[in-house]
């Protein structure tokens, strides 16, 4: 099953209106980190928070984030960069699925909202080519009339 994987990454923005020391406060209670990795997180380059992350796992990530006041980056994972099978994978995937892995096989909020996302975009594509086909047309007639 080749199924996408993300990455969180993360470069100390914060949400428009947010305090940053209370962002820095939310973040540090959340990963139970120090200072130091505090200011490396809000240094302002990009920090790869975790990888190899379904949709929904990065979803969770995302979300948090956001309660935290700060904004952070779902980015695809290049194919080919799943991580090798533990010996528990290995066990788990020797087992029959379960209807709740079923469930979230089947796809998340995360999913359908993705296919919404790309379905708004592809009408509205579809508007814009109708038009200028439409402008087209007419321009035509007139020159040629």
């Amino acid at each position: 099953m080749n199924e996408l994987l993300y990455e969180v990454i993360f470069s100390g923005q914060i949400q428009e209106g947010a305090e940053l020391n209370e962002v820095k406060a939310r973040i540090a209670t959340m990963f139970k980190a120090d200072e130091v990795t505090i200011a490396r997180l809000f240094s302002g380059k990009p920090v790869v928070i975790k990888k190899n992350l379904t949709a929904e796992a990065a979803d969770k990530y995302s979300i948090a984030f956001t309660k935290a006041g700060a904004i952070c980056e779902l980015a695809l994972m290049p194919e080919g960069t799943a991580p090798p099978p533990t010996s528990a994978d290995a066990r788990t995937a020797a087992k029959a699925p379960s209807s709740a892995s079923v469930a979230s096989a089947a796809g998340g909020a995360s999913s359908n909202q993705l296919l919404r996302k790309i379905a708004t975009i592809s009408a509205i594509a579809v508007v814009v080519v109708a038009a200028l086909v439409a402008a087209t047309l007419y321009v035509t007639g007139i020159l040629a009339g």
